[in-house]
């Protein structure tokens, strides 16, 4: 089995490190050797304090029950891009695990994205699975978040796993940076992790669209590396991201030119296409500064609004491990399709805000393009 290296940044979230921390060292490692290295996106002794809680052990390099090593590394403020550049660079595994903060693992999650390495016939990436965590007072949106593409495809992998087969590559937009690996010396070949200072997004797409290029490393779908997802994003901060998305990929599109122009279909950083963003946030503002207060008013409907979903239920939350998704969250799999029913329902209110989305992503682009700071105030009211 691989020697595998677990990252994982964090900064002032000291309840989800601890849960997450804590769910690694509950892991059976099966006869892995596993590092896990936590790096601290500055200062941040609550975080620091609540993985030692976690992770009880006075040694530097505190080991689990099973025999996984801990190491806690306080770095400079920079983002958690930067972070995980710092923190691969004390890896010394053979396969990297990259984690968000706020997930929390299902057991075997890592002896499954060892064996799924094993099996490949040649190197891969592995993206685990990573339903959402359901809360109390359960909303519309939050519905819209699990069942849609709002924010990952997952809904896209439930559909169509089954059919496609576990030798699918699914391509680079589908490696998601809270639950995926990859061999460890091709992804410091390839130069790691992007590093845009206080930057959100693309970068774990940009990566593995790298490691494509240079090894032809497919994307393959692991739902026995389940991983439970603890983030319950509002509207407001959909509506946050979808700006910081548009600067970033100005970002990205000046730096790795051929994934942007992969990725986007255009040269998004072209005085035409800025020309168009000027055009469409001008002309479009009426139009999506009207549809904002329907899309905040969503977390705020009770989901049971619209009928219990459809869905298939995620794949590595069903089976012999006895584990069951949370009542309501989605039904079993096989009950009916995901475009059917609720479902549909669920994926029309979803797209029927495709235009504010646009408009903010493009709103974001244009102001980086600019050198203007971050905007404050994304939406009237």
């Amino acid at each position: 089995m691989p020697h595998l290296s677990v990252l994982i940044p964090t900064f002032q979230r000291p309840a989800k490190v601890a849960a997450c921390v804590a769910s690694l060292r509950a892991q059976v490692l099966e006869g892995l050797e596993v590092e896990i290295i936590v790096g601290l996106d500055g200062p941040d002794p609550r975080s620091r304090d609540a993985i030692e809680r976690a992770w009880p052990n006075s040694a530097p390099h505190r080991a689990s029950p099973a025999g996984a090593t801990l190491t806690v590394m306080e770095l400079p403020k920079q983002g958690y891009m930067g972070v995980r550049r710092d923190i691969l660079a004390r890896a010394t595994g053979q396969v990297m695990v990259s984690l968000n903060d706020d997930v929390e693992l299902c057991p075997g999650f890592l002896a499954a994205h060892a064996r799924r390495h094993l099996a490949a016939p040649g190197p891969a990436i592995v993206v685990g699975d990573s339903p959402w965590k359901v809360h109390s007072g359960d909303t519309l949106f939050d519905r819209m978040v699990r069942e849609t593409s709002l924010i990952f495809f997952y809904d896209q992998m439930y559909a169509r796993a089954a059919t496609l087969g576990p030798d699918h590559d699914w391509g680079y937009r589908f490696c998601y940076g809270l639950n995926f690996s990859a061999p460890l010396d091709l992804v410091r070949e390839v130069g790691g992790f992007a590093d845009h200072a206080d930057t959100y997004g693309y970068d774990d797409i940009e990566l593995a669209f790298r490691l494509a290029r240079a090894f032809e490393t497919p994307v393959l779908f692991e739902p026995k590396a389940a991983a439970l997802h603890d983030h319950r994003y509002t509207p407001r901060d959909v509506i946050r991201r979808e700006y910081n998305l548009g600067r970033a990929a100005w970002k990205f599109a000046k730096t790795s030119r051929e994934f942007a122009l992969d990725l986007f279909g255009r040269d998004i950083a072209s005085e035409g296409e800025l020309a168009y963003s000027r055009e469409f946030v001008s002309r479009e503002r009426k139009s999506a500064m009207g549809l904002a207060p329907e899309f905040v008013l969503l977390g705020e409907t009770p989901s049971g609004l619209v009928a219990p979903s459809g869905m298939a239920a995620p794949l590595g939350l069903l089976g012999s491990s006895g584990l069951h998704s949370p009542p309501g969250q989605l039904a079993p799999a096989g009950t009916s399709s995901p475009t059917s029913g609720a479902a549909g329902i669920v994926r029309a209110l979803a797209q029927q805000f495709m235009l504010l989305k646009r408009w903010l992503w493009r709103r974001g682009l244009l102001d980086e393009s600019e050198g203007q700071p971050t905007r404050e105030v994304l939406i009237e009211g």
